[in-house]
C-alpha cells in the first residue's frame, strides 16, 4: 500500500510539473551532452536509474517503462516529442556529447555580465 501510494504522489507530482512547465511556455529539452552530464550527477550522488543498467534503454529514458506497460510509447501531444539519444551505457552520437560543461558562457550569461556592467558604471556617476 505504501509503494503504491508513493508511486501515485510521483506521477501526481510528475504530472503538476507538466502543466506548470506548459504554463510557463515552450519545452526545451537538453541536449544529448546536457542530459549525459546530468545523468553523471546522479549517479555521483548515489542515485541509482534503469539507464545505468539497461544496454538498450534510450538516454532521456523514454523506452526504460514501455516493458511494464506492455506496448508501444504513446505519442506526445500536448508537448513536442522528446529527443532520441545513444544509451547511457552507449557510445555519445557526438564528439560534443562528451563535454563536461565548462564551456564557452552561454549567450545569455554574456548579456546578463554586459547589462550589469553598464548598470554599475551608471550607478557608481
Amino acid at each position: 500500500l505504501v509503494d503504491a501510494y508513493w508511486k501515485t504522489e510521483i506521477l501526481d507530482s510528475y504530472c503538476r510539473i507538466l502543466l506548470l512547465a506548459k504554463q510557463v511556455g515552450n519545452v526545451n529539452y537538453f541536449d544529448e551532452r546536457q542530459t549525459r552530464e546530468l545523468l553523471d550527477l546522479k549517479q555521483r550522488l548515489g542515485f541509482d536509474d534503469p539507464r545505468f543498467h539497461n544496454d538498450d534503454c534510450d538516454l532521456c529514458g523514454n523506452t526504460a517503462f514501455i516493458d511494464g506497460y506492455g506496448g508501444a510509447p504513446l505519442t506526445a501531444q500536448a508537448f513536442p516529442p522528446a529527443p532520441t539519444f545513444p544509451g547511457y551505457l552507449q557510445a555519445p552520437s557526438t564528439a560534443d556529447a562528451l563535454g563536461t560543461g565548462e564551456g564557452n558562457p552561454e549567450p545569455a550569461d554574456e548579456l546578463v555580465s554586459a547589462i550589469t556592467d553598464q548598470v554599475m558604471a551608471a550607478l557608481s556617476q
